[in-house]
């Protein structure tokens, strides 16, 4: 009977203060239309138990369609949607996401923990340059 009281108790408080509550104006959020899938993947990477914490990287990242969405026709990517020898943004729709919890090295380069946006510099002959 108790439980029951305070069950009743709990609900007519929830019930009055909901009416007496200023209307609530519902935000409205515009959402980019993204043409390609996006996917974010985590990975905890180097020791960790239960004194220490490996460092987490987390990567949100554009897949590009290789087919136009519109016609359906099977697009060139590099060197043409993807000019050789410019900047370009990694992944489609928006730049890849990079997120790292600690510091971490890559291609002989220390990276600052942090959040990065990854462009890079397709090559026709040899290998692309990440900046």
């Amino acid at each position: 009977m108790k439980k029951a009281t305070i069950a009743l108790c709990f609900f007519a408080v929830t019930w009055i203060v909901t009416l007496s509550a200023p209307e609530q104006k519902i935000l409205k959020t515009t959402f980019i239309e993204r043409t390609s899938p996006h996917v974010t993947y985590t990975a905890l990477i180097g020791p960790h138990d239960s004194t220490r914490i490996g460092t987490r990287i987390t990567i949100v990242y554009g897949r590009p369609y290789s087919k136009d969405p519109e016609t359906g026709e099977t697009r060139k990517i590099w060197g043409k949607l993807v000019p050789y020898g410019h900047a370009w943004r990694k992944g489609a729709d928006e730049s890849t996401l990079l997120m790292t919890t600690r510091a971490i090295v890559a291609g002989g380069k220390t990276i600052p923990a942090g959040a990065y946006t990854l462009y890079f510099i397709p090559n026709e002959n040899g290998p692309s340059q990440l900046v």
